[in-house]
């Protein structure tokens, strides 16, 4: 179990205590871990999500690599 996330909110400053409130929540990933609790999902619908997303990953990463190269080509005139 996760402790609570708490701040102090200093000299009645409301805004200041709600903006690091949420810096503190997206430092933890608070929400993203709220999301994936939200519903039941099977551990092979899990795993179909897992390598779905590694490969949009791997595709992103060989598309910067080919577009680099262009502009690598494209710079020297070619």
């Amino acid at each position: 179990m996760r402790p609570h996330i708490s701040v102090e909110v200093p000299n009645g400053n409301v805004d200041k205590a709600w903006r690091t409130l949420q810096r503190k929540l997206r430092e933890e990933h608070y929400m993203e871990a709220a999301q994936a609790r939200e519903y039941y999902v099977k551990p092979s619908e899990r795993r179909k999500l897992q390598a779905s997303a590694s490969a949009k990953r791997f595709r992103d990463q060989e598309f910067k690599e080919m577009l680099q190269w262009v502009m690598r080509r494209k710079s020297r005139g070619f």
